[in-house]
């Protein structure tokens, strides 16, 4: 007779039988995931005990469960940081006057001051600002010796624009310059007029008129001339002569001129000789900027030699009079 089929053992039953707490097995070793009374208000996260504390208190006839945070306990007594934020600040410490230079030492607040790094970095970065100074000194320099041409690397340089730019440059010019006018005059309302004085009608009006005028002078001056031909032949002859000679004079003399101007560019050696007096004035302005972030580095430097060595007395200081104090018994009345 066959025995019908017994059920597996519990622990084969379910997979996660082993993760499955009975409510009988109750020790201290155990963790719960959910209070005793989960089956009513469910799961509860409870806090770290080290960052809070639970308190009770009864509401309506009903217990309730709330957390609070732990209150740090001092000698004075219960205190709460957040209420009293000066609870950890000895105010005498900090108040009471230096009585001996070997406070300093055993005080963190005036200790920290002689530990303080803060003058070695200022020393530092005015290092790096002299630094950058002076390479940018040397490129001044640089530029200077070869505007100068005292570079051997530069004397055959010159500033000196050809004839050919020059004029283009005077074109260009001449068309900024009209172009300029042409534009505040737009902008005056003055175009309008330079239109009207230029209509064609009254142009023609103006030329017709001159010519009624010159027609009457011409033919009395023929009829002068007519009679005078003969007489005044000799003299013109001589003065023409005299004419030509003056004019080739005064033509030579200007012709002279505009040729030594078109020679020299004058325009490019007086940019030149204000670019040598602006490149002079940024050196010494430099110099003199590199002069006094070495003295201000130079007084940082020293002040913190000096802090460094008062530390150093004070701290062997301290330890002699901790030693003194150590070795005198101490006399009980």
């Amino acid at each position: 007779m066959s025995h019908p089929p017994q059920p597996p053992h519990s622990s084969m039953q379910f997979p996660a039988a082993k993760w499955i707490q009975n409510d009988n097995d109750d020790s201290d070793g155990d963790q719960r995931w959910a209070a005793s009374d989960s089956q009513f208000g469910g799961n509860k996260l409870r806090a770290p005990k080290t960052l809070a504390e639970e308190a009770e208190f009864l509401n309506g006839g009903k217990k309730r469960t709330i957390v609070k945070r732990k209150r740090k306990r001092v000698e004075d007594g219960v205190s709460d940081e957040e209420e009293d934020p000066y609870t950890l600040i000895n105010i005498e410490d900090i108040l009471s006057p230096i009585e001996l230079p070997t406070d300093i030492v055993r005080r963190p607040a005036l200790r920290r001051i002689l530990l303080s790094t803060q003058i070695d970095a200022l020393a530092k970065t005015s290092m790096e600002f002299i630094e950058g100074e002076k390479n940018f000194n040397k490129i001044l320099c640089r530029l200077s010796a070869i505007m100068h041409q005292d570079d051997p690397r530069y004397l055959d340089l010159t500033f000196d624009r050809t004839i050919e730019q020059r004029q283009k440059y005077k074109e260009d010019v001449e068309a900024a310059n009209a172009a300029a006018s042409t534009l505040t005059a737009a902008a005056t309302g003055e175009t309008s007029n330079v239109v009207d004085d230029l209509d064609p009608k009254e142009l023609d009006q103006e030329i017709e008129a001159q010519i009624k005028e010159r027609a009457p002078a011409t033919s009395t001056t023929k009829d002068s001339a007519d009679g005078n031909e003969d007489h005044d032949m000799h003299q013109d002859d001589e003065e023409e002569k005299q004419q030509n000679k003056e004019e080739s004079a005064d033509v030579q003399s200007p012709q002279q001129d505009h040729d030594h101007d078109m020679d020299a560019d004058v325009e490019a050696r007086e940019v030149v000789k204000r670019v040598k007096e602006l490149l002079l004035e940024n050196i010494n302005y430099s110099n003199e900027y590199i002069s006094r972030l070495q003295g201000a580095r130079n007084k940082l430097c020293k002040a913190s030699m000096q802090k460094d060595t008062l530390w150093k007395e004070l701290k062997a200081n301290a330890k002699e009079e901790d030693v003194r104090n150590k070795a005198t018994p101490a006399y009980h009345h």
